[in-house]
């Protein structure tokens, strides 16, 4: 525990541990508010991860889910992705008391292969990075969505000092000195020493604040699936740029006796539209192609998902005792595993925060406000290198292919580039926690 106290007293409404509350549960204006240290809104998995970070560290949390529990289920049986979470998100994943299960299920991601193609999927160059290089065993690890999900809900389900509101939404958060307080679905109140609005993109908290975002839309599609292929992956995540965008496998687990990966597979929309209902075999052909054989032929053992390619950065990342994190702060195209990582990142800098500060402090928003600060600093760099990986992926005229195919042999073959470049690439703790 690290100073947590109990905000809430005999005239709050105080709920079992981890039990998820129906929309009909809570009725009437005349309900007293309720009152917490830290409101999380949003159940994804950056918020259902700072949920359980935050509740494992002895605070009372309440987590607020616009989804019911029937439409998460299937919005989690409908999720074909998997995400690779890197070396700094282990603080996190054990704070979150969660680590020994991602390490025992999970794939190390050990080698990462970029390679550079003409245009027609022929291989001009590949540059290889192996972690030991920097003096790691691995980049980190690969783990299914579904498995990341089930592992949250688990765990808050278990924590007595958190609840969980499901089939809610958060309209707008007021600010005030010594407390946030938070209108949600119905007219009903939740007063918290901190928010974290981790509700997304299309964030109605930070529209409720004021505050604007820049980015673009990519009119790009990602299409995201899992596979089997001939040969083994070799604990290696392989990125091929060719057109359209980056076309990306991710090691999994075997599957069936047979090597397999994630594909996360970015392309132009218009291109992408009719992929999905191509008969299986043109399908297989066709990503078989795409992947330039490197495992041999691909089949496909799953659903495809399909989701457009956003970047999007706030102009800032907090507001009075409202903290963004997550896709509420910053957007980024699933490209070099940084989406997650960067929320990860968010809720390793406010836990360092809530370490060196004291809630019921009149000076904690002006703390808040210095960490959010240097949040949108990191996620600002990797917001620009990001979109010029996927600019440059997404080159058609051979010029600028060629252009893509020097700077990706000079930076592989210049040794004082290549580990800076792959630790930049993981994170460090130092850029995730000050």
């Amino acid at each position: 525990m690290i100073g947590a106290r109990s905000l809430l007293d005999a005239r709050s409404l105080k709920f079992r541990a981890g039990r998820n509350l129906g929309p009909g549960e809570i009725r009437g204006a005349a309900l007293p508010r309720r009152e917490c240290d830290i409101l999380v809104a949003g159940g994804g998995l950056a918020g259902l991860l700072a949920t359980a970070a935050f509740g494992s560290a002895g605070y009372d949390v309440i987590c607020i889910d616009r989804r019911s529990e029937r439409s998460e289920t299937a919005e989690t049986m409908a999720d074909t992705r998997s995400t690779a979470l890197l070396l700094p998100a282990k603080s996190v994943l054990s704070l979150a008391g969660i680590w020994p299960e991602i390490d025992k299920e999970s794939i190390p991601l050990r080698c990462m292969k970029i390679i550079d193609a003409n245009g027609d999927c022929e291989i001009n160059s590949v540059v290889e990075f192996e972690s030991s290089e920097i003096g790691r065993e691995k980049f980190g690890w690969n783990i299914s969505n579904k498995y990341l999900r089930g592992l949250l809900k688990d765990r808050i389900s278990g924590l007595s000092n958190v609840s969980v509101l499901q089939g809610r939404l958060v309209n707008r958060v007021l600010n005030r000195d010594l407390e946030a307080i938070a209108e949600y679905s119905g007219g009903n109140r939740i007063a918290a020493k901190l928010v974290l609005a981790a509700d997304g993109r299309n964030s109605a908290i930070r529209e409720s604040l004021g505050i604007k975002v820049i980015g673009r839309d990519a009119r790009q599609t990602a299409l995201a699936f899992s596979v089997l292929h001939q040969f083994p992956h070799g604990d290696t995540s392989v990125e091929i740029h060719d057109s359209g965008g980056p076309f990306t496998l991710i090691p999994l687990p075997d599957l069936n006796g047979g090597p397999a990966s994630a594909v996360v597979w970015i392309e132009a929309s218009e291109a992408a539209k009719d992929i999905p209902s191509l008969p299986k075999c043109e399908f297989n052909a066709k990503i078989t192609k795409r992947s330039c054989s490197i495992f041999g032929q691909l089949k496909l053992v799953s659903d495809i998902g399909a989701w457009p390619v956003l970047s999007q950065l706030a102009n800032r990342f907090a507001e009075g005792r409202t903290a963004l994190i997550a896709e509420c702060a910053h957007v980024l195209p699933p490209i070099g595993a940084q989406g997650l990582n960067l929320s990860i990142g968010d809720i390793a800098s406010l836990y360092a925060l809530l370490e060196n500060s004291d809630l019921e402090n009149r000076d904690f928003a002006d703390r808040l406000a210095f960490d959010a600060r240097a949040r949108q600093f990191a996620a600002f760099k990797r917001y620009i290198g990001v979109e010029a990986l996927n600019l440059a992926s997404s080159w058609e005229s051979n010029a600028m292919r060629r252009i893509r195919t020097r700077g990706l042999e000079a930076v592989g073959g210049i040794g004082a580039v290549r580990k800076p470049l792959m630790r930049s690439g993981i994170g460090s703790e130092f850029d995730i926690v000050h």
